[in-house]
């Protein structure tokens, strides 16, 4: 597992989209925190929302401006290993998430990142450090 600040955090879309709806307290974490990431599979997600959106452009200015404050993470092939044994045991376990979830999980746990998040469903994957603002 890589290192990170100890005050950094990965970040997933239900977030970036409270923050972009106005939530204060997350710009607040954001901006006082040692180093904030965003997944790449979070970054096609918002991509995909400002495209289906009727303002677009506005909502791909937010995307333009954060990805000013914050750092993108990008897969590996321990990202990949880390993918297979997370969806493995969901399946086994009878307990599938959505596919960009599990890409999303293995590289908090890659990066040794706590995910914030408003999603239940992070909470079956027992290796994953979470947190909700």
């Amino acid at each position: 597992m890589k290192k990170t600040g100890s005050n950094s955090f990965l970040l997933d879309t239900n977030i970036i989209i409270d923050l972009f709806q106005g939530e204060k307290g997350i710009a607040d974490r954001i901006e006082n925190s040692d180093i904030t990431y965003i997944p790449i599979p979070v970054l096609g997600e918002l991509y995909f929302g400002a495209e289906t959106s009727k303002r677009k452009a506005y909502h791909t200015d937010q995307i333009q401006k954060l990805l000013k404050v914050v750092e993108l993470l990008n897969t590996s092939d321990i990202t990949a290993e880390i993918y297979g044994r997370i969806k493995s045991k969901l399946k086994l376990g009878g307990t599938p998430i959505p596919e960009n979830d599990v890409w999303i999980a293995a590289m908090a746990i890659e990066y040794n990142l706590p995910l914030v998040t408003r999603d239940n469903h992070f909470t079956k994957i027992k290796e994953l450090s979470l947190e909700r603002w």
